[in-house]
């Protein structure tokens, strides 16, 4: 079920997680807590017999306790870890570009079926390792490459940003050049003259139901009435109200949640 293995010998604790989000947040620890515990209940977070907030979390725990805190109610603590941690890499143009993303996510050593929690927790495991370099670049004006994870409050998808490396930025111009010629220019990075990119490379991430919808067309035709008609019912819920907005975060809350994990699992 899962792409990465070597997190998960990576522990922290719920206290410290806790303490570290409410640093870098702006929170009170007591706020923290209560997203906490209603993970704990949901069996998302580990429990224990040693105390509350005693139990040892993994990566993937972390960002999932995370994502519960970037949509902002504690009642839905446990709905909003599992509805954004289960978003999968989503090609912006549809199945034309998929041949890009799959390149990006392979050199990455991701796949279209990584969940956002898999690919969050990977990032603060590298991060952790000080194995940033196999990830980030370089921008505009040769500065570090920086980070953004966005996620929408009200509907399900996110994105990643950062300035990767010059190897994931050769597997993207790889990828286009799969593409036909006619479109190929609209889906090609925008580089530098010291090969970076100009611009931020986006990863977009979505319900699993639009990965549904891909695998079922053309071959499973009840799975993909029922897809269908999962994904109208989230659409309807997120319309319902005139509500909009999203959160984010940069590498500053990566590298606080990457420090409950240093030195560990060596």
């Amino acid at each position: 079920m899962h792409l990465f293995v070597h997190y998960y010998e990576l522990m922290t604790s719920v206290n410290k997680f806790n303490k570290a989000i409410s640093k870098v947040r702006g929170i009170p620890v007591a706020t923290v807590d209560s997203y906490s515990r209603r993970l704990r209940d949901n069996g998302i977070f580990p429990s224990t017999s040693r105390g509350r907030g005693a139990s040892s979390v993994t990566p993937e725990h972390v960002a999932m306790g995370l994502f519960s805190i970037m949509r902002g109610s504690p009642i839905k603590a446990a709905d909003n870890a599992i509805e954004v941690g289960e978003l999968k890499p989503h090609s912006e143009g549809g199945n034309i570009s998929d041949p890009i993303l799959g390149a990006q996510l392979a050199t990455i050593g991701w796949t279209k079926d990584t969940t956002l929690a898999e690919a969050i927790a990977d990032i603060i495991t590298r991060v952790a390792k000080g194995k940033t370099n196999e990830l980030f670049g370089l921008q505009l004006g040769g500065q570090p490459s920086g980070f953004t994870l966005k996620i929408d409050k009200y509907w399900t998808q996110a994105s990643l940003k950062w300035y990767p490396t010059l190897e994931i930025i050769e597997a993207w111009e790889n990828g286009a050049k799969a593409l036909s010629e006619d479109i190929r220019y609209a889906f090609k990075p925008d580089r530098l003259g010291n090969g970076y990119l100009s611009r931020a490379m986006e990863i977009k991430f979505h319900s699993p139901l639009f990965r549904d919808l891909e695998v079922t067309y053309g071959t499973d035709a009840e799975g993909n009435r029922e897809a269908g008609r999962k994904l109208q019912i989230l659409r309807e819920k997120a319309s319902k109200y005139d509500l909009y907005g999203n959160e984010s975060i940069t590498l500053l809350t990566i590298e606080t949640l990457a420090k409950l994990f240093e030195n560990d699992g060596d």
